[in-house]
């Protein structure tokens, strides 16, 4: 089946610019010409882009071009790798967000100035116990993310129960692709009040939801991958 240009844009609810775009960014294989020089799309170009608006609010632009792109180039291998990488880290941040909320039930007060294990910690520590760079603490204090304290003697950074908290759910998303619900829940996380357990909790746990959505979205994206796959094996001479 070949299909113009305002067609193929039709179905997917984009503009024919975007859809040139697309072509030149390489996220889709180049469009046909006919003798006339007008542009034609088959099968293959619309399994592409099924793939593509599936996988973008799952795997990001960054992650989804690469993909998109190593199965242009027949590295079906590449591609595979480069989406089980995405989903590794996604798993680990739901580990995450599992040990937050255990840490959240094991703690039986937040009395500001009172740490996990008692009194305040250095970036050094914080950045050795819950494997966090201490640049990466600097960053989240310099955007806003994240609070401490100023050591009165010395004016070095310190941390209590409070910004432990902060610091252990702003982990999770960290490896989170950009999407509206992350700048969402990492500015939740910026407001909370020290020693609002309650509050913290339900971050907690609206960050497990979004991780278990994000999980169903890219198992959603792979059976367009899937498809992808398919209609390029079978379809070798489609372009």
């Amino acid at each position: 089946m070949r299909m113009g240009p305002k067609d193929v844009a039709r179905k997917f609810a984009i503009s024919t610019s975007t859809l040139r775009n697309y072509e030149k960014q390489g996220l889709i294989p180049p469009a046909e010409r006919s003798p006339a020089g007008y542009r034609s799309y088959t099968d293959t170009h619309v399994a592409y882009l099924a793939c593509l608006q599936a996988m973008a609010p799952a795997f990001g632009m960054k992650v989804t071009g690469e993909v998109l792109r190593a199965v242009f180039r027949n590295d079906t291998d590449a591609a595979l790798w480069k989406v089980k990488e995405v989903e590794v880290a996604l798993y680990h941040s739901k580990q995450f967000a599992q040990q937050t909320l255990l840490e959240l039930s094991n703690s039986e007060s937040m009395e500001s100035g009172t740490a996990f294990g008692g009194g305040w910690m250095t970036v050094g520590e914080v950045a050795e116990l819950y494997n966090v760079p201490a640049t990466t603490l600097r960053h989240w204090e310099k955007v806003g993310l994240l609070s401490s304290r100023r050591n009165p003697s010395n004016n070095y950074r310190l941390y209590n129960r409070s910004h432990l908290h902060k610091i252990l759910l702003n982990r999770v998303l960290r490896m989170l692709i950009y999407s509206p619900q992350t700048v969402q829940l990492k500015q939740d996380i910026a407001d909370l009040q020290e020693l609002d357990l309650e509050q913290t909790r339900v971050i907690a746990v609206q960050i497990l939801n979004h991780l278990n959505h994000m999980n169903r979205e890219q198992i959603r994206a792979l059976f367009h991958l899937h498809q992808l796959l398919n209609t390029v094996d079978t379809e070798p001479h489609n372009l």
